[in-house]
């Protein structure tokens, strides 16, 4: 009878703490849904003042107009170069064997 007074006894105990760490991953779920949702609500601007590309201004400044132009030029001769293809042969040496099957 004490054998099954403790075995239900450690049964109730388990489902308890079973049950408190399902009661605190459900807090913790609820918290994450909260601020997910503020998250979603809170209005953003189209422009937040932050500049992605590190730009100042739309235009270009003089040296970078002239740095591009020459890097464009200098690709332009590049490209005018024959290249040299690289080709291999590959011989296949292929001999009368056995007649008979193995």
């Amino acid at each position: 009878m004490e054998k099954k007074d403790c075995r239900v006894q450690k049964t109730i105990t388990d489902i308890l703490s079973q049950l408190r760490s399902m009661d605190d991953r459900l807090l913790a779920i609820e918290r994450n849904t909260n601020v997910a949702k503020h998250l979603l609500n809170r209005k953003t601007t189209e422009d937040d003042g932050v500049d992605l590309f590190a730009s100042d201004s739309e235009e270009e400044s003089e040296a970078t107009v002239k740095l591009r132009e020459e890097r464009l030029a200098a690709y332009a001769e590049k490209s005018k170069k024959p290249t040299l293809i690289a080709k291999s042969n590959v011989i296949l040496d292929i001999k009368p064997g056995m007649t008979k099957p193995i």
